[in-house]
């Protein structure tokens, strides 16, 4: 895979950048330097070696492709550090890990300097599943953390992370203006259909919807539901919903339909 440079403006010719055995799956460019950061993979884009995916730069007028990370993660969702100076990265959940031999874990996020060395774990306190993130003009990182059956929005500051103020539900798509405070998110619930919000970060209240894709779904008859959770095998606490049928809650002798996951 390569990649290439071209201008928008005038008939300057297609110039090759970098060059990669691999597949490379996306590209960031930091808005000071010009230096581009780049994650790979394998061309089938099937799991074949976890060291088919890492992470690289290369200059902006090409040269030399340095290898940035050398671990046995699945790295995604790359971003640089509004001065530059530092990359972020995830590994979803079940993706690998970062710090030793291929093992599941939840999901983590990473930040590095820019030209390499051991990526630091962000937010190791918090005991759930991390997802989206974004980071704010000052560095401020916001994440989406997963405990349960809710996703909510995180401030986080190294090992720490601090749940932000939001409503219940789940939170998602995080992007931050990169200049000033504007937070473009999602949000969902039970009974309040996908929507993006505008926030004023790092506030998240008061949101304010900037679609209405899906209001049609308030047309019909609305569920009842509470969270509902139990014991496994292993004495770990599961959380799960229960969901009853329109004007149904509480009701006794209903049938019973299961949506299990692993």
């Amino acid at each position: 895979t390569e990649i290439y440079t071209l201008s928008l403006h005038d008939a300057l010719p297609i110039s090759v950048i970098a060059r990669s055995p691999l597949a490379i799956d996306s590209i960031k460019v930091d808005p000071r330097s010009g230096t581009i950061a780049f994650v790979t993979n394998s061309v089938t884009h099937r799991l074949e070696n976890p060291a088919d995916t890492e992470i690289y730069s290369v200059s902006q007028s090409g040269g030399a492709v340095t290898q940035l990370t050398h671990n046995q993660g699945l790295e995604n969702n790359l971003r640089w550090s509004p001065d530059g100076a530092r990359l972020y990265f995830t590994v979803q959940g079940a993706a690998g890990s970062v710090e030793g031999p291929y093992r599941d874990v939840q999901g983590r996020i990473y930040s590095m300097a820019a030209n390499g060395g051991t990526p630091q774990r962000l937010g190791a306190d918090f005991d759930g599943n991390w997802q989206d993130y974004t980071v704010l003009p000052d560095n401020t990182l916001l994440a989406t953390g997963t405990k349960g059956t809710s996703t909510q929005v995180y401030r986080v500051k190294g090992e720490h992370a601090e749940k932000l103020a939001g409503v219940p539900g789940t939170y998602g798509g995080l992007d931050a203006a990169q200049h000033g405070n504007a937070l473009l998110l999602t949000h969902s619930g039970i009974r309040e259909p996908m929507e993006v919000y505008i926030a004023s970060a790092p506030h998240l209240d008061p949101a304010q919807p900037l679609t209405h894709f899906n209001a049609h779904y308030l047309d019909y008859a609305q569920s009842d539901w509470r969270p509902y959770t139990w014991k496994a095998e292993d004495g770990t606490t599961v959380e799960g919903v229960l969901i009853y049928p329109p004007g149904k809650r509480d009701a006794k002798h209903l049938p019973l339909l299961t949506l299990i996951h692993g």
